[in-house]
């Protein structure tokens, strides 16, 4: 998925070491499964790149239909779910503008007026249709990627597996993006957001330490399966003329997002939503999200957020698990 992933297990004597160890090694196959033959756009042979291939391929009709695995289609029900919510800032038919603007970059231009206005017939609300018994229709020439809810939903589904084989007590960590079941003999698992100015160091530091200056939010819980996602362009991004251009395509401009949000963090119960609105917030950006605060709070989702300006905020809902470094 792009990242170190981690699994963290704290059991009683009720299950040998052995036994935790081969459920763990399991779960990872399991993310190796899902990613390489599900999400994988870099993977020919994935369910994500014979679609691709085949709405690239297409002509003489203006939607293919697919039936797509039962996975996939959960996740593409997700999908424009959040992407509904969002009046789609959340949008899984950005990929080809990425690679428009990928390839114009790494030759040293910006795409031409001709390439945006072309793309356009591409991406939006009308790409996607569900239908019935995991058929989908998605509009030809299209391109989709599961870049900003596929590491949630397969970090749920880990989830699942690991408390179906009778672990209850663990955290998935998929690079600070994170999971958390149960407790640690009785006490708070505690996880914490890095800072964004912190991105340079070649080394992490320790997650848990609550004097360690690069991280600027703490956050605990206790046998809720809270899921944590963090969403920002301070680490990934691509610079041209001395401007940064983020990795974050927003579809409605058909440009690299320009948010005034450096960091948004959303906690909420179930990894794949919490996942796909990190990304949708940071490209609404902070006048829109402030505006929802009271909104996300009735829907259970948490979210804390940090400004280009450094200003920070937290809705109640995020305040019951977390606290702002001194």
């Amino acid at each position: 998925m792009g990242t170190v992933v981690s699994i963290t297990v704290y059991e009683t004597d009720e299950m040998s070491f052995q036994k935790i160890k081969e459920t763990v090694g399991k779960a990872f196959h399991l993310i190796d499964k899902y990613q390489k033959e599900i999400f994988d756009v870099n993977n020919k042979n994935s369910e994500i790149s014979k679609i691709n291939r085949r709405l690239s391929g297409a002509e003489g009709q203006q939607y293919i239909d697919f039936k797509v695995s039962d996975d996939l289609y959960r996740v593409l029900e997700i999908s424009l779910d959040v992407a509904r919510k969002t009046d789609f800032a959340f949008d899984i038919s950005f990929k080809s503008a990425e690679l428009i603007w990928l390839n114009a970059l790494k030759n040293s231009r910006l795409p031409n007026r001709e390439e945006i206005n072309k793309l356009k017939n591409y991406l939006g609300p009308d790409v996607l249709k569900l239908k019935s018994n995991n058929r989908v229709l998605i509009k030809m020439n299209s391109k989709i990627a599961m870049s900003g809810i596929a590491k949630g939903y397969i970090m749920e589904k880990t989830f699942s597996f690991l408390k179906e084989s009778g672990l209850n007590n663990f955290i998935i960590n998929a690079g600070g993006d994170v999971k958390l079941s149960g407790s640690k003999a009785g006490k708070y698992w505690t996880t914490s957001v890095l800072k964004p100015e912190a991105n340079t160091i070649s080394k992490l530091p320790v997650a848990n330490d609550p004097k360690n200056s690069k991280y600027y939010a703490y956050c605990r819980s206790k046998n809720e399966g809270i899921g944590i996602a963090t969403s920002a362009s301070y680490y990934r991004f691509t610079e041209y003329k001395g401007k940064k251009y983020s990795h974050i395509i927003d579809t409605r401009t058909v440009r690299p997002t320009e948010s005034d949000i450096i960091s948004i963090t959303v906690l909420y119960n179930d990894m794949s939503y919490a996942d796909a609105y990190a990304t949708a917030f940071y490209i609404q950006g902070y006048k829109r999200l402030n505006e929802q605060f009271d909104s996300l709070d009735k829907q259970g989702l948490g979210v804390i957020v940090v400004k280009q300006d450094q200003e920070k905020s937290m809705n109640k809902t995020a305040a019951r698990y977390c606290r702002f470094a001194n």
